[in-house]
């Protein structure tokens, strides 16, 4: 279902909702699992300049489905260690995709988030994920830095951008969104 917000400034949603928990186990299927909502956007391509999909932090049918229908891709990454080990994961995924299933995929970059830049932990993290994604040529964006206006607009149920626009970490977002042109900012 498309929430319409024509008019308001606000881009139309589809929310999930606790179905998606169940999505992974439908999607199993022997023919063309992989290019279920591909084929569903396709419908909606001319309809929208952009269509944003936001996908799990897994390497599982949910993410190969995005991933499938994505022009491109950008990685948002915790500026912890675990979160930077499975970096290297979801590149290989996205390289097999592109290879069997999306030859148009692309990686934007590397978006490093939750950093905390008074934190030697978080310095030394970025400074690795910087190192190994040098090799690869894919773009790490300047780190948004934490900020608890994002876990105070998950408590309202709102957008961060829509209640504290000024934030610096909100502003970090509006940068990286500004650096794209709707053709270029496929996600």
């Amino acid at each position: 279902m498309i929430v319409r917000n024509a008019g308001n400034g606000r881009p139309d949603l589809v929310p999930a909702s606790i179905r998606l928990a169940a999505a992974e186990a439908e999607l199993v299927s022997p023919d063309g699992a992989t290019q279920i909502l591909r084929d569903r956007l396709d419908a909606l391509e001319t309809a929208y300049d952009v269509i944003l999909i936001d996908c799990p932090p897994t390497l599982g049918l949910l993410t190969v489905n995005g991933l499938a229908a994505a022009d491109e891709v950008l990685i948002q990454a915790k500026t912890d260690l675990l979160s930077i080990m499975g970096v290297p994961l979801l590149l290989d995924t996205i390289t097999n995709i592109h290879r069997r299933a999306n030859p148009e995929l692309r990686i934007l970059g590397v978006l490093p988030t939750h950093f905390h830049p008074r934190n030697s932990h978080d310095r030394q993290v970025l400074a690795a994920l910087t190192a190994m994604l040098a090799s690869q040529r894919v773009k790490v964006f300047e780190p948004i830095h934490h900020a608890t206006a994002f876990d105070k607009a998950v408590a309202e149920g709102r957008s961060a951008l829509e209640l504290w626009p000024e934030t610096p970490g909100v502003q970090s977002y509006q940068q990286i969104v500004s650096a794209f042109t709707p053709h270029e900012a496929r996600i």
